[in-house]
């Protein structure tokens, strides 16, 4: 896992560790759970300001999750996954 400061900004999809998160009904509020790997990528969002976001398969659709990166790696390329 590498530090999100040397993540790609171009726009390219990058698979992003992120806090997963749940609803605490003791507390009344939600609350960090552990993490997971994601496909992500650096763009802007539904108002044009830029962050991370969870890539949803179409580059003009964005999801409105939050992502709260710890850390990046390379997604394996495409060759890849059709073996």
């Amino acid at each position: 896992m590498r530090p999100m400061d040397t993540a790609p900004k171009d726009g390219s999809r990058i698979l992003i560790k992120t806090v997963t998160y749940g609803y605490n009904h003791l507390n009344n509020r939600m609350e960090p759970t552990g993490d997971q790997w994601i496909e992500g990528r650096w763009a802007a969002n539904s108002v044009g300001q830029h962050e991370w976001l969870q890539w949803t398969g179409d580059p003009k659709i964005f999801t409105t999750n939050t992502l709260r990166p710890l850390g990046w790696s390379e997604r394996p390329s495409d060759e890849m996954e059709s073996v």
